[in-house]
Order: structure tokens, then sequence, then C-alpha cells
């Protein structure tokens, strides 16, 4: 047990430090007496590290509003301008970068082809790429605090280790420290899913839910989870897509047969489609394709996506008897057919998941952030942040003392 009192004392200060820049991140404007109420906090010790904070040029006094006496009272804001996060997502044809603030605005983007085919090949690609658009925006730069990246995949998120990717051969690829001493900056990595979880809880559909499920129809067919407020993540967590949905099904690359992702995944719905159009032989037939047909009304193409909607509203049932969550945000070309395809989940969570009065709906809506590929990155380092993780970076040393 440390007995340092002046150890124990900044330990404290630093907790109580970030958990009032948190609240004024998350509120965006609020007052202090109102942050006295969020935060169960003695006036005095909001005043003092509030005061710190602006000291810090964290947070600044930017408004005010007049309370119950008529009285007006100061309002504080984050300012996010001065913070800025580099977020990267690698799937299997693009390399995306993006700058950002800390609200989430895009600053600067880049999309490149991931021409990658090797381990090495992909760290090299990266890497460069990363540190060329450092080069490229050094007069636009004020503050990184951090780098989030973001990949499909199997991805130990507390080690920084990549196990799996789809379209590149790796072998417990130790991405983060690699790209940290390249670039010289704290980096973040995680499953493109499970942050994009993250990322609509912070930002977006799930904002108010404690509880949601993120999935995401691809190549394949992601999720990723947030309980009780917080990420749950990890190698192999989150693989709805593997939940076998048809025992006498197609082999899966797993090794399994009739997983989600075999007869929900865009190429798998493609195929269904070309097989019962009779356009076997079209090779330039896309998703798009069938999406855009669908909503003009076509048959096949209606049948092909309301199949394909059973199966994941029968796999999103099981998780929802399991774990109840709040919300689920769906994302994905499919959901492009949203009047189509959500009916038929909903009346298969009607019939496959536990219905009792008065216990609440879950909601079913769609992804806003999914078209934006920096969301997933800018939400690891975010949470790095907010946590309190990261916040030490930003304060300068003499400053950090109060009366």
């Amino acid at each position: 047990m440390d007995k340092n009192p002046v150890a124990n004392l900044d330990s404290v200060k630093q907790f109580n430090l970030a958990r009032l820049f948190k609240i004024i991140v998350e509120y965006g404007l609020i007052s202090r007496t109102q942050l006295v109420d969020v935060s169960n906090m003695a006036a005095g010790s909001v005043t003092k590290l509030s005061r710190l904070l602006i000291d810090q040029g964290l947070v600044h006094e930017v408004a005010h509003m007049a309370s119950e006496r008529g009285r007006k009272a100061v309002l504080l804001a984050p300012k996010s301008d001065d913070i800025q996060i580099l977020a990267a997502r690698a799937d299997r044809q693009y390399l995306y970068v993006g700058l950002c603030d800390l609200s989430g605005n895009l600053l600067h983007r880049i999309s490149v082809p991931l021409n990658a085919r090797s381990e090495a090949d992909f760290v090299a690609q990266i890497t460069q790429t990363l540190t060329q658009f450092l080069t490229d925006h050094v007069d636009q730069i004020r503050h990184i605090i951090g780098v989030g990246v973001t990949m499909p995949g199997l991805v130990d998120a507390e080690n920084g280790v990549v196990n799996f990717m789809p379209h590149v051969p790796v072998n417990q690829l130790p991405l983060r420290q690699l790209l940290q001493d390249a670039l010289g900056l704290p980096c973040y990595l995680n499953s493109f899913s499970s942050a994009m979880a993250l990322a609509e809880k912070q930002i977006g559909a799930s904002f108010h839910a404690k509880n949601s499920l993120f999935v995401e129809i691809h190549n394949g067919v992601g999720s990723g989870l947030i309980i009780n407020d917080e990420l749950h993540s990890g190698a192999g967590v989150g693989e709805i897509g593997h939940i076998q949905v048809d025992p006498l099904g197609k082999h899966c690359v797993c090794g399994n047969f009739g997983c989600l992702e075999t007869v929900v995944s865009d190429g798998a719905i493609t195929l269904n489609y070309a097989y019962r159009a009779g356009e076997t032989g079209n090779t330039t037939l896309t998703i798009k394709d069938v999406v855009s047909r669908a909503i003009a009304l076509e048959p096949t193409a209606i049948a092909v996506l309301k199949d394909a909607a059973a199966h994941l509203g029968s796999a999103i049932a099981m998780v929802v008897n399991v774990l109840r969550p709040d919300s689920i945000i769906l994302a994905g070309e499919i959901t492009q057919a949203w009047a189509i395809i959500e009916p038929v989940i909903q009346q298969q969570l009607k019939t496959k998941s536990l219905q009792i009065q008065g216990l609440n709906n879950v909601a079913v809506v769609r992804s806003d952030l999914y078209d934006s590929p920096w969301y997933s990155g800018y939400a690891l380092v975010r949470q790095a942040l907010l946590s309190g993780e990261l916040l030490p970076n930003l304060l300068v040393p003499d400053q950090t003392e109060t009366n």
C-alpha cells in the first residue's frame, strides 16, 4: 500500500479532474452548479478543478444563462478545437485516414488503395501513409493526443496485437507498438465493429443506451457490444456472424457450416439473388445492385433481402434473449433498404425473443455513422482521453497545483 500522502492526493486529484473533464465533454455546455450535481463532488472542489482545466487550456467559459433567481451562471465547454485525434481504418480495399477534433469534426481526410498482401507490407503501408499524412498537414496540426486504428478481423485490443485479418495474413502482429515507435504517439487498436459500437455510444444512435449491440453486414457479419456503458471487446468477442443459422448450410471460412455470414454477408446475398434471378453469369453484380432493385420494388430482390433479414433477425433474437440490450444499431449496404428489412427483423424479434408485459422493447435503428470511416479510430482515442489515461499528457506540470 502506498503511504505517501502527496502521491495519493495527486492520484485522487487526477481522478477527479478526469471525471470533471469527461462530464464537460459529454455535456458540451454545463454550469459549475450542474457539475456539482452530476459529479457528486463538493462545490469547492468543482470550482478549483474547473479552474485548473481552464488554466490548462482544456476548458473555457463560453456563455451565460439566466438561473431561476435571475442571476447568470457561467457555462463551461471543452476547447475541442485544440485537441486532435488521428484515426485510420483499414478495410479489404482501402486505407482511410482522418484528422478529427475532440467533437468528431473531420478536419482532413484521405483514402488510398490498400495493396498489402503480407504482414510486412501492411505494416509498411499503414506506417508510411500515417507518417506522410502528418507531414502533409503539419500546418493544420495543433495537438494530436493519439492514434486510433481499426480493421476487420480479430484484435487483442488490450495488448495491441492483431490476431487475424481476412485479407492480409498476420501472425500475432504487435501493430500498436510498431506504430507508437514509428509515430511517437499513443496508439489504440480494435476491430472495426467493436470500435463502431463505441462510436455509436459516444456520439451516435446509442448515446442514451446503457447496453447496446452494433451489427455490421458487409463481406462478413461483425458486431460490437456495450455493457453498462463500457465496450466489451476482445479476440473472439462479438462474432455474431458465426452463430449457426442453418446446420445443413454452406461451409464457412471459420470451418463450421451454416454460419450467419454464409447467408447474410454482401457476397452471400448477391449470389442468392443471381441464382434466383437467373444472372449467375453476371460477374459485375454487386450488393448495391440488389438493394437498388429491391428499392425499385423488383420482387426477386425484395424476397432475397427479406430472407437475409429473417436470418439476421433470428440471430439478433438469440443475443437479445441472453443480453437484452436497450438498442441494436445496424449498419451496411442492406440497411439502405430499411423499409424492407426492418419489419422482418422486428417480426423475428417479436416471435423469437422473450416478450413479457412491462419488459422494455429493444430499439432497432440504422447507423448514421457507418459511412464515416474515421469514427471508429476516433472513438478509441476519445475513450482513452475521457477515461483519464491520456489526460496527464495534456497537463502542464507547473500548473497542476491548486490552493
